[in-house]
């Protein structure tokens, strides 16, 4: 999926980042600046083989930011070695699976899926 837009006025002289493989910083000059950015959902296919078996997961997209070892620390974890999160434990209450959604949520890179093997 890609996202596309017209920068607001109100944002001229100011810098974003773009969360995508290149982490570029642009700054916004002002006029008819225009921008896009991609996002992607995450992949089943390409999810790590350290998730715990279940519905939740993180695929290989993660660029280990820290949100959701933040948001649902019970649930993710990070691989030292690999340098990524992946779900360490599968939610089992409403409310576990509340913070697994707002970590999935929150995700920049859409990395966190919730369509795995139940």
């Amino acid at each position: 999926m890609v996202g596309c837009g017209k920068a607001d006025e109100t944002k001229k002289g100011q810098s974003f980042k773009l969360l995508d493989a290149w982490a570029a910083e642009i700054p916004l000059t002002g006029g008819d600046i225009r921008f896009c950015s991609r996002f992607t959902m995450a992949n089943k296919a390409e999810k790590w083989e350290t998730n715990a078996a279940g519905k939740f997961y993180v695929d290989q997209q993660c660029i280990d930011c820290d949100l959701c070892r933040e948001t649902a620390p019970a649930f993710f974890s990070r691989s030292e070695e690999g340098g990524y999160s992946y779900l360490s434990k599968q939610p089992t209450t409403e409310e576990d699976i509340a913070a697994c959604m707002e970590a999935m949520e929150g995700c920049p890179v859409e990395a966190i899926g919730n369509d795995g093997d139940v």
